[in-house]
């Protein structure tokens, strides 16, 4: 019978570490990139770039996220976390 590798070696806490600090790093991050006020700035910028007379681009009148505004929160994340993991 082959023998598993322990959970308890050196390099496993290692990696369990480097994937805490990662999931921790993600969570933060995830918090900054959904907060209301970052959906304002976000629509503005957007607003800006695409030109659009209409000021409500990605967020609706009372300041929701619309499903494009989601959108590219999560796009911009998911570009966050991969830049992250690189560094």
């Amino acid at each position: 019978m082959a023998r598993s590798k322990s959970r308890s070696t050196k390099k496993g806490k290692s990696n369990f570490g480097a994937k805490a600090l990662a999931a921790v790093i993600a969570a933060l991050l995830f918090a900054v990139v959904s907060l209301p006020q970052v959906y304002h700035a976000t629509n503005g910028l957007v607003s800006k770039i695409t030109g659009k007379k209409d000021p409500n681009v990605i967020i609706d009148v009372n300041g929701k996220p619309k499903a494009v505004g989601i959108a590219v929160h999560s796009v911009v994340f998911g570009l966050l976390v991969l830049l992250i993991m690189e560094l």
